[in-house]
């Protein structure tokens, strides 16, 4: 099996089931990593960006310490709440997939 095609059936599956959920976008979604990228820039000249974490230096640079701590804490819990997010679906998913014959027939049949 590709492992591209179950991505994509995946990103599908979440982005189709959180678009019912948002009735307000404009309220309801966080800012875009435009917004973000421009906020950087303007703290930070681009050329003094640290690659490996831009965010989190960016308060460093200003000599906010304590905001470089909450940044990282944040970045972890996000990472975390993505990775469970993504592992709830995929019984759902793999088994759409079977039932669709991109898996073996015996994974669509439930006991």
């Amino acid at each position: 099996m590709n492992i591209k095609l179950l991505f994509i059936f995946c990103v599908r599956d979440i982005t189709t089931k959180n678009s019912l959920l948002i009735n307000k976008p404009t309220v309801c979604l966080p800012p875009s990593s435009f917004q973000v990228s421009v906020i950087l820039t303007l703290m930070v000249p681009y050329n003094e960006i640290d690659a490996d974490a831009p965010l989190m230096e960016m308060f460093a640079v200003h000599g906010c310490m304590f905001a470089k701590y909450i940044v990282a804490v944040g970045s972890i819990a996000g990472l975390t709440v993505s990775l469970l997010g993504s592992l709830f679906p995929m019984p759902r998913v793999i088994y759409a997939m079977a039932g669709d014959g991109l898996l073996f027939k015996s994974v669509y049949t439930v006991i």
